[in-house]
């Protein structure tokens, strides 16, 4: 099994290399903006990704750039060489705090600041995963705590990006294609890391350039379905109100003229698993990709997975890869894990005992789940790895897997194996990745191995 982990940490680590933001903006680059006229550009870069995305940008515009604003989370600002002339701001990600609402007020100041060439100038937005926490401008009269604890309930829940998403852009200002409102003389580029199901744009860090669909009752439905409108009692009112009061034209944010807009995916989920597939093949691999986009709670669809793994048990060495956004439904649990780490453990309690499969479960921003007290100086792992003698090895070391799993605490399960996958913050967010690596052999336990 040693030479399995390490052709998986060379997928991974392939995985990991081709969700490189800055080379992704590069690679997309508009051939427009070679041509743009000397301070015709401005940036605006938001996300997870920002740092990366807006270095390489500064570089290619050259003197073509006149400034722009980078909001970033504190440990990726000097990450990468910045332009001088980007202002840079720290914003918080997952939940939005007071300094994420000073940067989004200072970018809507700049933007509504509009000098009086806006018409020949360019904004280029630059957005990825995590923009959604990043730019965090609640709707009078919520406030960042109302926004901040109607996320967090949410996300404990285990609502999905797109229900999350379609409650923020009902009770922000720049949501929902408002932030396009902000600008509506520029002409906006946008070059866009998707983190969603099918790189919806209005999904992708909530939209903020296209017009939202959905209603303030479709908001209310989401609260409703996660338990979380008596949580949130300042935001269940807001849009109770909203519902009952629609403005005149539906109130639909988005540009005027939408042609003033280019919006461009230019990194996703499916190149990554591409990537992580050519690297399997070069090891030696088949490689088959899994159709369809892996969600729904972690632990059942790990269980899923690796059912489906031992079901190709006899076709190894084959390598299976999936890519998706499972959750966690956490509730009162003060367990430190993430949907990869328990995606991966309940993977180990199917396949114990039973094939020679090896399943690692990755978080591509290197970070799965909140940061526990019990992570030490690496903090968050990425995501971990389980094979057959995973639930074996952790019995003998008096690990309780089956405990951990149960109170949403995978780390505590995988930390003393070692099977713990550490990138740490890669600076960009394409979900996540799953491989099932099946190595040529029998189907059967080996002596050692404990049998779920």
């Amino acid at each position: 099994m040693l030479v399995v982990r390490q052709h998986l940490a060379t997928v991974i680590r392939a995985a990991v290399d081709a969700a490189d933001p800055g080379r992704a903006v590069l690679d997309a680059w508009p051939e427009e903006l070679d041509h743009a006229p000397p301070r015709s550009v401005d940036i605006l870069a938001f996300g997870k990704a920002s740092v990366g995305m807006a270095a390489a940008a500064g570089r290619r515009l050259g003197p073509a750039l006149e400034g722009g604003r980078v909001l970033a989370v504190p440990e990726r600002i000097g990450a990468a060489a910045l332009n001088p002339s980007l202002k840079t701001f720290r914003a918080d990600h997952p939940l939005p705090t007071p300094r994420t609402l000073a940067a989004a007020e200072s970018v809507e100041r700049w933007l509504r600041d509009t000098p009086d060439d806006a018409a020949r100038r360019t904004l280029l937005c630059l957005i990825s995963g995590g923009g959604s926490a990043h730019l965090t401008l609640p709707r009078d009269p919520l406030t960042i705590d109302d926004v901040a604890g109607v996320t967090r309930t949410l996300q404990n829940a285990g609502a999905t990006v797109h229900e999350l998403n379609t409650v923020r852009r009902h009770i922000e200002r720049l949501k929902g294609g408002r932030l396009a409102l902000v600008a509506p003389h520029r002409r906006i580029v946008a070059l866009v890391i998707s983190d969603v199901e099918g790189d919806d744009p209005g999904t992708i860090a909530s939209g903020p350039l296209t017009p939202d669909p959905t209603t303030p009752a479709d908001a209310l439905r989401v609260l409703d379905a996660h338990g979380a409108a008596d949580a949130a009692p300042a935001v269940t009112e807001f849009l109770r109100d909203a519902a009952a009061h629609p403005p005149a034209g539906g109130g639909a944010g988005g540009p005027s003229d939408p042609s003033r807009v280019v919006y461009r995916v230019i990194l996703n989920n499916r190149a990554i698993i591409d990537r992580a597939a050519r690297a399997a093949e070069g090891l030696g691999y088949q490689t088959k990709v899994l159709s369809g986009w892996i969600k729904g709670e972690s632990k059942a669809a790990g269980e899923r997975f690796a059912r489906l793994a031992l079901e190709h048990a006899e076709q190894g060495p084959l390598c299976l890869l999936a890519g998706g956004e499972p959750t966690v439904n956490i509730g009162a649990s003060t367990g430190a894990g993430g949907p990869s780490t328990e995606f991966a453990l309940a993977s180990a309690f199917v396949i114990a005992g039973r094939a020679d499969v090896t399943i690692a479960a990755l978080s591509t921003d290197g970070v799965d789940g909140p940061p526990h007290p019990s992570d030490g100086p690496a903090g968050p792992p990425a995501g971990a790895i389980a094979d057959r003698a995973t639930v074996g090895r952790a019995e003998a070391l008096q690990a309780d897997a089956a405990g951990a799993l149960a109170r949403h605490d995978s780390r505590a399960a995988f930390r003393p194996l070692s099977d713990l996958i550490i990138t740490g913050p890669t600076g960009t967010n394409v979900n996540h990745l799953f491989l099932a690596m099946i190595e040529p052999g029998h189907e059967g336990p080996r002596r050692g191995d404990a049998v779920a």
